[in-house]
């Protein structure tokens, strides 16, 4: 049987094209210090970065560390991060609001690491696994999606990235440039419901 695999791309592509262009504020519980934190309390910004990810996921760990860099690369820039765990721990225990916390201090990230157990902010973006990243922007009322997928090219080796795709995405956005790949398909971890 033939396979047009050309034709299947494009319409995976496409299709992540038409799901989601923006997103509304929206509130979680931070596992950091159990408070409730939402997206407009970081509004005055060049751009949002949301990452959902996961304690248990083997492709998420394999990106603890590029997070963290990331994270302190882009702190003079006035770039906020937020990182989801959109898994529900009881199918996931790894991921439960005491171990997520822990991670946060272990890998000294200063970040909001949310709890979206029920998937409701996971839906709201279209996310099927983790890791997979945003970029947003605030236009109005809204966060426009600028930038959706994979963090890089290379899950399993970080010196053998060719192409790092949030943070190609993320200098595009700083600069007030468009972001040439919009959309990138990421590898990692079905999400636990």
């Amino acid at each position: 049987m033939f396979i047009n695999i050309s034709f299947f791309v494009q319409f995976t592509l496409s299709t992540l094209l038409t799901q989601v262009v923006s997103i509304e504020n929206f509130t979680l519980r931070n596992a950091v210090d159990s408070s409730e934190f939402s997206l407009s309390e970081i509004e005055q910004s060049n751009a949002v970065v949301v990452i959902f990810t996961s304690n248990y996921c083997p492709y998420a760990k394999l990106y603890d560390r590029r997070i963290s860099s990331l994270i302190d690369a882009y702190r003079q820039q006035n770039v906020k991060f937020v990182l989801i765990n959109p898994n529900n721990s009881s199918q996931s225990p790894e991921d439960n609001p005491k171990m997520m916390a822990e991670k946060v201090k272990d890998m000294r990230w200063n970040v909001p690491y949310l709890i979206d157990s029920k998937q409701q902010v996971a839906n709201m973006f279209g996310i099927q696994k983790t890791p997979e990243a945003f970029i947003l922007q605030k236009r109005g009322d809204i966060y426009q999606i600028l930038y959706r997928g994979a963090i890089d090219d290379n899950p399993q080796v970080a010196s053998d990235v060719s192409h790092h795709y949030l943070k190609e995405a993320l200098d595009s956005v700083i600069q007030d440039k468009p972001v040439l790949n919009e959309i990138t398909y990421p590898t990692g971890c079905i999400i636990k419901k």
